[in-house]
C-alpha cells in the first residue's frame, strides 16, 4: 500500500541467509538480524556463566544493550526507507 519497508523487512530472507552460513546476503537483507543472533549467544553464554560461578548478571546487558539494540533497528528502519524515497532499495538484488 505504502510501497515502504517495516521495520523487519527482510528479516526473514535474513534468517535464511544466516542459517545457510551466508552472512553478506544476511546482513544485506536486514543487518539487526545477524547482530541480535550475536547478541542473544553473547547473553546466553553470559547467563550460562554467572549461574555457574554464582555470580551476578552483568546489568549492561540486562538494560542498555536491549534498549540501544532496538532503538537502533527502528533508526535503520526509518533511513532506509528514506533511502527508498531517493530510490535507493536496499533489499534489491
Amino acid at each position: 500500500v505504502t510501497k515502504l519497508y517495516c521495520a523487519g523487512c527482510g528479516g526473514t530472507r535474513s534468517v535464511r541467509a544466516l542459517l545457510n552460513l551466508n552472512i553478506v546476503d544476511a546482513l544485506r537483507y536486514h543487518p539487526f538480524v545477524p547482530l541480535g543472533a550475536f547478541l542473544f549467544a553473547i547473553s546466553d553464554v553470559t547467563f550460562i556463566v554467572t549461574t555457574v560461578k554464582k555470580t551476578t548478571f552483568p546489568n549492561i546487558l540486562k538494560t542498555w544493550v536491549p534498549r540501544i539494540y532496538i532503538s537502533a533497528w527502528f533508526l535503520f528502519a526509518i533511513i532506509r526507507n528514506v533511502l527508498l524515497i531517493f530510490g535507493i532499495d536496499m533489499l534489491a538484488r
